[in-house]
């Protein structure tokens, strides 16, 4: 083997070690001293989003709308003897019937754009938990500028 292709060989195999060691910062913006949520004091979960694949945040919603869904259908059935199933329905805060059908993925699709949209346009806003903000936009109904006036200042 020549010297030319012993040191290409040698620079790739350090380039792939060095590539496969390193690993995204995921931690908290240091630019602020506080944090509305528990759950992000640790972990920017804005940074965690904003690292996925279209396809990995469009599967991740669809995981939480299928979660939703079958958590409201599970309360509704286990409290039917108790009370109204559509007065259970409108309290446990119903996804909307667009959402039902896992094969159509529209929905889940905006709803994955609208939550890119926020963490991207409201930086300040990157502690907000992925499922505080999916609640916000999706059973709320509010849009990413609504769910950033909701929202306290933090602390420099």
């Amino acid at each position: 083997m020549s010297i030319k292709l012993r040191i290409a060989l040698l620079i790739l195999v350090i380039a792939g070690v060095l590539s496969c060691s390193s690993k995204p910062d995921y931690g908290p913006n240091p630019r602020y001293h506080s944090t509305r949520f528990p759950q992000t004091r640790t972990i920017s979960q804005a940074k965690v989003w904003l690292h996925w694949s279209k396809s990995e945040r469009v599967a991740f919603v669809r995981g939480l709308v299928v979660g939703y869904r079958q958590g409201n259908d599970d309360l509704c059935n286990e409290a039917a003897g108790a009370v109204p199933q559509s007065s259970c329905q409108q309290r446990t805060g119903r996804l909307p019937s667009s959402a039902s059908a896992l094969v159509i993925d529209d929905p889940v699709s905006e709803y994955s754009k609208a939550m890119t949209k926020f963490y991207v346009n409201h930086p300040e806003d990157d502690d907000v938990p992925i499922t505080v903000l999916f609640r916000w936009l999706v059973l709320e109904r509010k849009s990413p500028t609504e769910v950033h006036k909701l929202l306290p200042p933090r602390s420099l």
